[in-house]
């Protein structure tokens, strides 16, 4: 969405230039301090004795129950409400953004961190330049943002499957690998 959002402001929302980048720029202040404020929260429950795997899960659905929401009221939404579900968004991307680093760095573990979290991020690029392609293509056949929107959402609610249930536990994995197991010949 960082790639398309300012277009969706101007051509869908008729915003003027100045107005799409204090809007744009309100919602990625808004991303940023939840982001800052909820990873702190995130990291008191912890730190007080909550559940790492409760706490990084449940900020992680959460996060996503809320974008998805939002971006689906965008899509499917009286666009009276597109704005307020903008800044919503933002705060889901806030609950959501710090945690998928600290899963990802928990599941890895200090010896393979550096490895995963540049996987991670790796895919996370991969999706930068696929979102914009399709965004495009979705645009180009539909005339407006809402199937882009809706299919934003759907990659949401994806993610709350893939971080929150496929997931079973969030805590360090086991690297080492099984020893073989040496049996006396029968010679």
């Amino acid at each position: 969405m960082i790639t398309w959002l300012p277009v969706y402001l101007v051509k869908a929302r008729g915003f003027t230039m100045a107005e799409m980048a204090a809007l744009g720029g309100m919602i990625y202040v808004v991303y940023a301090v939840a982001s800052l404020s909820l990873g702190w929260l995130s990291d008191r429950l912890i730190a007080g004795g909550r559940s790492v795997n409760l706490v990084r899960k449940g900020f992680m659905g959460v996060g996503l129950a809320i974008v998805a929401a939002a971006l689906a009221v965008c899509a499917f939404g009286d666009a009276s409400f597109a704005n307020v579900s903008l800044f919503a968004a933002a705060v889901g991307f806030g609950f959501s953004g710090p945690t998928i680093y600290c899963i990802g760095q928990t599941l890895a573990g200090p010896r393979a961190g550096g490895a995963w979290i540049g996987f991670q991020n790796m895919i996370g690029n991969v999706a930068g330049i696929v979102g914009p392609l399709v965004t495009g293509v979705l645009i180009d056949k539909t005339g407006g943002f809402g199937a882009a929107f809706a299919v934003a959402a759907a990659v949401a609610l994806s993610g709350i499957v893939s971080w929150c249930l496929m997931i079973p536990k969030v805590a360090p994995l086991d690297w080492s690998l099984p020893r073989r197991v040496v049996r006396p010949s029968a010679a």
